[in-house]
């Protein structure tokens, strides 16, 4: 089994050799060094020890994935182990385009975080298999902030 390692310096995805736990290992791209879980129940108990946010915090029109805490991963990684998925990184063209089509084809007002999936999809290569692709955060436009801040009746027309 491998495990997938994000390096917190150049953001780079890789597979890291699961059978030598709590070793380290090198990034590929940027040769920044990542100590590997003694196990995977180690990680697990221990979250924040084996993954920490953004050295420097990256700009992205998808600026909800770019959490500065990373309560959520593990769920994230186990998912991937769980069906043999992956992660990708897109450009932020990507991640503008994502957002215009789904915009266009679906006329569900989500936002670049929420469309970000669909960048991943678009710019992944070649799909064999059947995708889904969940739409899941909300484009909040002046007047849904200034509604949620006030208490005031949103009138803002949805998709769906």
């Amino acid at each position: 089994m491998s495990l997938r390692v994000c390096c917190t310096k150049c953001q780079t995805a890789f597979l890291a050799p699961g059978d030598e736990p709590g070793t380290t290992i090198e990034c590929p791209k940027c040769g920044a060094w990542h100590r590997l879980p003694a196990d995977l129940h180690e990680a697990a108990r221990h979250r924040s020890r084996f993954m920490s946010p953004w050295e420097s915090v990256p700009v992205s029109l998808a600026d909800g994935i770019l959490d500065d805490e990373t309560y959520d991963w593990w769920e994230v990684m186990k998912a991937m182990r769980e069906t043999d998925g992956g992660s990708v990184v897109v450009q932020e063209d990507a991640v503008s385009r994502a957002h215009s089509l789904a915009r266009v084809h679906t006329g569900i007002a989500a936002s670049f975080t929420g469309t970000a999936g669909l960048a991943g999809v678009l710019t992944a290569p070649g799909h064999d298999e059947t995708l889904a692709v969940v739409f899941s955060g909300a484009e909040r436009t002046a007047a849904v902030t200034t509604a949620v801040r006030t208490g005031a009746k949103d009138e803002t027309p949805r998709g769906c």
